[in-house]
């Protein structure tokens, strides 16, 4: 337990940082060279919410900033282009920022949990691959997986 909160604590940390990053960058790029508070206080804790399923895998520092920077540019651009289209097309009018900070990095965090757990390997885990996936723990006195 206490690796996978250490990995915890560092991809969700570096998630953030990135997203933030990226959230400066486009808010003065998109903004006229003038930052936004919105884009600021919605996409910089979209990379929260994209790594928030995997947090505790191993995404390796870059996994954890492409995760965080994704984010961060979905939610900044969603922020600044898409939730007008929505409002317009769709007549739903998202007044918190919902869509661009939980939504569009939400879809985003399911995909990059079923690739981080299709990249799971007993090589790079140990042993500590069947304690996060129990399923996958060998029958004993074998080295096959248990049956499901």
């Amino acid at each position: 337990e206490g690796a996978a909160r250490h990995r915890c604590y560092i991809n969700t940390y570096i998630s953030l940082m990135a997203s933030t990053a990226w959230t400066f960058v486009l808010s003065g790029l998109l903004g006229d060279r003038r930052f936004c508070a919105e884009d600021i206080q919605n996409a910089t804790l979209a990379g929260g919410v994209m790594v928030g399923a995997t947090a505790d895998m191993l995404l390796q520092p870059y996994g954890a900033i492409v995760a965080g920077s994704i984010a961060g540019i979905v939610s900044t651009v969603g922020y600044k282009t898409i939730g007008g289209k929505i409002g317009d097309k769709l007549k739903i009018h998202d007044t918190c920022g919902v869509n661009n900070l939980h939504g569009m990095p939400g879809l985003m965090a399911g995909m990059l949990s079923v690739l981080v757990v299709l990249l799971a390997s007993e090589e790079s885990y140990g042993s500590e691959l069947f304690t996060v996936f129990p399923k996958c723990s060998p029958e004993e006195g074998t080295h096959l997986p248990k049956k499901v």
